[in-house]
């Protein structure tokens, strides 16, 4: 006869076992705390999709959070931080984690203080996007095949996170609402100055086309 104590950890061992399973396969719903989990564990090419698919599925508008979700991103981008403090972690290691970084930090409101922004160029070198830009239509422009470029300015700062956007060059029918929300999760390896991380202005072009080539950001 099993012990009502050992039948009870038996049948909590199955249910965890299913659990990291079902977040092993990435069938479930996304979900701030799959993403902290990940981050945690130090496995932030997860945490970073985790965080994309979030973003993603909210897309043309942006996911508003609860008080208890925005205490939940703030352990990830401590724990991205403290990841990306340490010397001589992997480069594909730090791409990721700045990525989760900046894809958790999107939901916080924006630090203030910090120093000046520069304009690149003059041996500033440009900020570089981390993996492929995600980007979806708003329904009304998709329907009137609407086409074209979006102009934004930004703020990429010394993290590489994306800050402070406005709108340079519009188009109609919600697509720049649909931009600047895209945009707001992107991640960049941040611009350099002699070596060290700076913040700086910089403009974003996005471009809406519905073409095949177009089509695996808009899915």
């Amino acid at each position: 006869m099993t012990h009502p104590c050992t039948a009870s950890l038996l049948a909590f061992l199955f249910l965890s076992g299913a659990a990291v399973a079902a977040q092993e396969a990435g069938d479930e719903n996304a979900s701030f705390e799959r993403a902290s989990h990940w981050a945690s564990q130090g496995r932030f090419a997860k945490a970073s999709e985790e965080l994309r698919r979030i973003a993603f599925d909210a897309l043309p508008s942006f996911r508003t959070t609860t008080d208890a979700e925005k205490k939940v991103l703030r352990r990830v981008v401590e724990d991205s931080r403290a990841f990306l403090a340490k010397k001589d972690q992997p480069a594909g290691d730090r791409r990721a984690a700045r990525a989760t970084l900046c894809r958790a930090r999107a939901y916080l409101p924006e630090e203030l203080g910090g120093p000046e922004p520069l304009r690149v160029g003059g041996g500033v070198q440009r900020p570089e996007l981390i993996g492929k830009p995600f980007l979806r239509y708003s329904p009304r422009a998709r329907k009137a095949r609407i086409q074209g470029v979006e102009l934004l300015e930004a703020l990429i700062d010394q993290e590489g996170c994306v800050r402070h956007i406005r709108v340079l060059k519009m188009l109609p029918m919600g697509l720049d609402a649909a931009a600047v929300n895209s945009v707001r999760s992107w991640a960049f390896e941040p611009a350099r100055l002699e070596g060290r991380p700076v913040p700086v202005y910089f403009v974003i072009t996005v471009t809406f086309a519905l073409n095949r080539d177009s089509e695996p950001w808009d899915r």
